[in-house]
């Protein structure tokens, strides 16, 4: 992938923001599993069920199964902010009246209405704890002695017969249908949740079955239906495996994985994120200020939903406790449609949203002119070297501060590095100002691309990553990420890459290409194909000085060798040679004898590469 293949993200303006009402209908056409449907009869209720008594046989399955209603405010995207009510399932799973169904049905609710054996008059329901990553949810009504469900405990076997049980559509009247398991352990990252796995069946499932069990001939409950694919006769629910003990902690009134929004992964063209349908009063994220409508863009900088699931979002909340301080980046569009970039963090400062107006104008990056440079006008270039040919690279005229310095780590020299820029102090010290830098070095042979990259090229929190990508031109291989809204700059943009050239893998090249959104976006690529290193010239002298008094010089690379002498701090050695990938330095002392000298960083600095220095 070329460097210019992955753009950075745009958000909407005027001109486009039909592009986005279409993605938005997409996300509510795949929206499958709640319905707006709110009727008001009621369906029989079955006679003969014993009360307090576990669900047995098929007949008994309806008497378990409830009807859930909820109002509230909820944003979907192509209506906005509204106040309606959504029918979802559940089923009860003690006599006291606990409840499981999915954390997406009822998150956000401001009421709760449960509908239990098809009777007209509904009983209210609180939460007792949620679970976004695993979209379950526990509820409790008042009452005693209702009938309930098992969980199944057998593993689970494909063509095992099952039955889909809930209210689909709005409908009061119960619905059964039948099917069988068709895959044990399917994929489990979706939009809606991250598990280990999911039991695919073809038992139908429609908007409103949500929540509603999954269950056997016996009427145990296999696991809890949440997602479907109609278009390949595709449905999935949540393993009982996986939600009995989810489930407990629920029921005690504890959360987990969990900031307390009802959302939904998307990906669409170059954006990605978790729209957020609605937001429970005093959880985490409505402390913190995200509201209905919003859309996550990411949690401590990391990119959401880049694979169109939940999956980064529940790392993360998996990563760290329910107290700890997450950064949020996140949109949000006014009434007029336009959109302003908010940060902020949960449990910390409250999020904050820059001018919606301004936002959508820095965050849309003005068009790249075809003639290769501002207005038309083509951009000169210059061509920036060191003394020995080390590393080149062309930048445009007025980049005319240049720095060539030794690349050090742990204090120790391991290359050469070349920066470029009209300003280097803006550069260096700021985001605001573009720039280069590129380091080569022979030491970093055995080093990963993500190593060097996360090494010497972190951005830590301070910008919203995304990447890695892979890299490659006509002379290197490599990787790289994508850096935006640096120290909340959004028309500020920056790629790091880590590369080796195809024609010595020997050695590694890192890269920092800082611009801003208003500049010509070819410049990156034509930076970044300028580039051309060289291992140092060999016949150039290495030299070693000494870094403590007293350093002992031997007869032999190793420690098993006599000492001959003990060098001054300060002393400066002639390297001839080394063994060990400079473990040990063959060295010549200023008053001319020879030895060897521990080639640690804490005893010596070198002025040059390990590669430049020839192997015994």
């Amino acid at each position: 992938m070329r460097l210019h293949d992955v753009n950075y993200q745009r958000w909407p303006t005027k001109q486009w923001r039909h592009a986005w009402q279409l993605v938005w209908l997409v996300l509510l056409a795949a929206f499958c599993l709640l319905s707006s449907y709110n009727q008001a009869s009621a369906a029989p209720a079955v006679a003969g069920q014993a009360k307090g008594v576990p669900v047995k046989s098929q007949a008994e399955i309806q008497s378990a199964v409830v009807r859930i209603e909820v109002t509230g405010v909820f944003a979907d995207p192509v209506n906005g902010e509204t106040v309606g009510s959504y029918t979802g399932s559940g089923f009860l799973i003690d006599p006291s009246g606990i409840i499981v169904t999915n954390n997406h049905v009822v998150t956000g609710a401001a009421l709760i209405k449960v509908y239990v054996d098809g009777q007209e008059t509904p009983l209210n329901a609180k939460v007792l704890g949620v679970s976004e990553c695993a979209d379950l949810a526990v509820l409790d009504i008042a009452g005693e002695d209702y009938p309930y469900f098992t969980w199944y405990e057998q593993p689970l076997k494909v063509g095992t017969k099952i039955y889909t049980a809930g209210y689909p559509l709005g409908d009061p009247e119960f619905t059964l249908t039948s099917g069988i398991i068709a895959k044990a352990k399917a994929k489990g990252e979706t939009v809606w949740s991250s598990i280990d796995y999911a039991v695919q069946h073809d038992a139908t499932i429609q908007p409103g079955n949500s929540g509603g069990p999954l269950v056997t001939e016996s009427g145990q409950v296999v696991g809890i239906n949440y997602a479907s694919d109609p278009e390949h006769d595709q449905y999935f629910a949540i393993p009982a495996a996986l939600a009995k003990p989810i489930v407990q902690t629920l029921r005690k009134g504890q959360n987990l994985d969990t900031l307390g929004i009802n959302g939904r992964a998307f990906r669409a063209e170059e954006v990605s994120g978790i729209w957020v349908f609605s937001v429970k009063s005093g959880s985490p994220a409505g402390k913190a200020g995200i509201q209905a409508g919003d859309i996550l863009l990411g949690i401590e900088n990391l990119v959401l939903a880049e694979d169109g699931t939940m999956h980064t979002y529940c790392d993360i909340l998996r990563s760290h406790e329910p107290t700890d301080v997450l950064s949020v980046q996140l949109v949000r569009f006014n009434t007029a449609g336009e959109a302003g970039y908010g940060t902020g963090e949960i449990n910390g400062d409250e999020i904050t949203i820059k001018d919606a107006v301004a936002n959508s104008e820095v965050l849309t990056p003005t068009p790249t002119p075809k003639a290769g440079g501002q207005g038309g006008h083509p951009i000169q270039f210059t061509t920036w070297t060191d003394s020995d040919d080390t590393v080149s690279v062309d930048t445009p005229d007025d980049w005319q501060d240049i720095l060539v310095a030794d690349w050090l780590y742990n204090e120790q020299p391991i290359g050469i590095y070349l920066m470029a820029s009209p300003d280097l102090s803006g550069f260096d010290g700021g985001w605001t100002t573009p720039g280069v830098l590129v380091g080569v070095s022979d030491l970093l042979s055995n080093w990963s691309h993500e190593e060097v990259l996360s090494t010497f090229a972190d951005q830590g929190n301070a910008c919203l990553r995304s990447g890695p990508y892979d890299f490659t031109n006509d002379a290197f291989s490599g990787i790289f990420y994508f850096w935006q809204n640096c120290n909340d700059e959004p028309n500020v943009v920056l790629y790091t890459v880590a590369m080796t050239p195809k024609t010595d893998e020997s050695l590694k090249v890192v890269m920092h290409v800082q611009f801003v959104t208003g500049d010509n976006e070819e410049l990156v690529e034509k930076i970044v194909d300028s580039v051309v290193v060289h291992r140092a010239p060999p016949d150039k002298q290495v030299w070693a000085t000494v870094q403590v008094n007293g350093l002992n010089m031997r007869s032999g690379g190793g420690t098993n060798y006599p000492v001959i002498a003990n060098l001054a701090n300060d002393a400066d050695l002639l390297v001839i040679g080394q063994v060990n990938n400079c473990s040990w330095l063959h060295v010549i002392a200023p008053d001319g004898s020879e030895g060897w000298v521990s080639g640690a960083a804490k005893f010596v600095r070198l002025n040059q590469g390990c590669g430049a220095i020839a192997t015994e």
